[in-house]
C-alpha cells in the first residue's frame, strides 16, 4: 500500500471509532500490520516474536501503543519509541558510469531524458500511473533484452539509449506464481537463484521425477502432488447454509505429496518435510539454521551462495 492510500486507510478507520451511544456502529477490523503510521494509529496492539521462526510464537506485549513501547524486549515497541530505528546513511555511493536514456515516449512519456547511475542501487519513485514502469519496463528493460538477451520484444519509443556496452546482461525479477495451483510460492525466481535450487535438489538412485527439477514445487506440481487432493492434504467439503468443513485427504493422509516424492531423500532428510499436514501436534517442523547449514551448507555449490545472501548472520535477539 502507497503512503496516500495508508493515510486514507488509517483516517477511515479513526472516523469508524464508537462515540457516544454509536458503539453497535463501530467497525470491527483486525489487521497483520507492519506500517508505522498504522500501528501507531491503532486502539489496541498485539506484538508477536520476539524473533521470527522457531524464535517466535510467543505474545510479547498487547495493549494500546504506549504500553507496548514500554514492554521490554519488544521489538514493534522499541522502533514506535525511537529506542531503535533503521539508520539513514551518511554516505551515499558516487558512481562514475550511466545510462542514458533519450526521446522516451512510451504510453505517457513526453520525449523524457534521464540518466541512470550504475553500479548503485537506482529507485524510481512517483505515484501510480506516473510513468515509472513505461520507463523502466517498456523503453529500458525492453531495449537491453533486445540488445544484449537478443530476444524479440520491441521497447517503447525511444531516440536513443546510450551506455548499453557497459553491461553484458539484463534480468526482470516476476512475482508471478511459479505454478497454476494456488498454492504455488510467489518468490521471484532470478537467475542467481537457480543455482542454489539445482545444487539443493535431492540426489537419489530413482529416476526424478517432476517434483525433484530444481524449479519445481513438488506439492504443486503435477508430477510431485498428491493428485486427490491438488497438494493441500485436505479435501473441502461445501455445506449448503452452512460454513464449509475441510477432512484430510483420504489418499495421501494429509501429506500433500504422493508416495514417489515422499521417498526422495536429501542426506537422511525428507526432502518434503515441514509443510505436511499429517503432523502431529508438538512436532518440530523447523530447525535453526546452523543444522540447516550442515546440510545444504557444505555443498560446495550452496555455501558461497548462502554466505553472500546473508544466511550465516545471526539476528541480533540470539547472539
Amino acid at each position: 500500500m502507497n503512503p496516500r492510500s495508508a493515510c486514507t486507510s488509517v483516517t477511515t478507520s479513526a472516523c469508524s471509532k464508537p462515540s457516544g451511544g454509536c458503539a453497535t456502529w463501530a467497525t470491527r477490523c483486525w489487521s497483520v500490520e507492519h506500517d508505522e503510521e498504522t500501528i501507531a494509529a491503532a486502539d489496541h496492539l498485539i506484538d508477536m516474536g520476539p524473533a521470527a521462526g522457531v524464535h517466535g510464537g510467543e505474545v510479547v506485549a498487547q495493549g494500546t501503543p504506549e504500553e507496548v513501547m514500554k514492554t521490554a524486549g519488544s521489538l514493534t515497541g522499541d522502533y514506535l519509541s525511537g529506542k531503535r530505528r533503521i539508520m539513514v546513511p551518511t554516505e551515499r555511493r558516487v558512481s562514475e558510469r550511466w545510462l542514458e536514456i533519450l526521446g522516451a515516449s512510451a504510453n505517457n512519456l513526453k520525449s523524457v531524458d534521464a540518466r541512470i547511475p550504475l553500479g548503485v542501487l537506482t529507485c524510481f519513485t512517483g505515484v501510480s500511473g506516473s510513468g515509472k514502469s513505461s520507463l523502466v519496463i517498456e523503453t529500458l528493460y525492453k531495449a537491453l533484452a533486445q540488445k544484449l538477451n537478443r530476444t524479440k520484444i520491441k521497447s517503447g519509443p525511444v531516440r536513443e539509449i546510450r551506455g548499453l556496452e557497459q553491461l553484458d546482461k539484463g534480468h526482470r525479477p516476476s512475482t508471478s506464481r511459479r505454478s497454476a495451483a494456488h498454492r504455488a510460492p510467489t518468490r521471484p525466481p532470478t537467475p542467481a537463484s537457480s543455482p542454489i535450487s539445482a545444487s539443493c535438489s535431492p540426489s537419489s538412485p530413482k529416476p526424478r521425477s517432476a517434483a525433484t527439477k530444481p524449479d519445481a514445487s513438488p506439492s504443486t506440481s503435477r508430477g510431485g502432488r498428491c493428485e486427490a487432493c491438488s497438494g493441500d492434504g485436505i479435501i473441502k467439503i461445501e455445506m449448503h447454509f452452512l460454513p464449509d468443513v475441510y477432512v484430510q485427504c483420504e489418499v495421501c493422509k494429509g501429506a500433500r505429496y504422493n508416495r514417489e516424492t515422499l521417498e526422495v531423500k536429501y542426506k537422511g532428510e525428507e526432502y518434503c518435510r515441514g509443510s505436511r499436514h499429517d503432523r502431529q501436534p508438538g512436532e518440530q517442523v523447523s530447525r535453526e539454521y546452523p543444522e540447516d547449514q550442515q546440510q545444504a551448507g557444505n555443498h560446495p555449490r550452496c555455501r558461497p551462495r548462502l554466505h553472500q545472501t546473508g544466511a550465516e548472520c545471526n539476528h541480533p535477539l540470539r547472539r
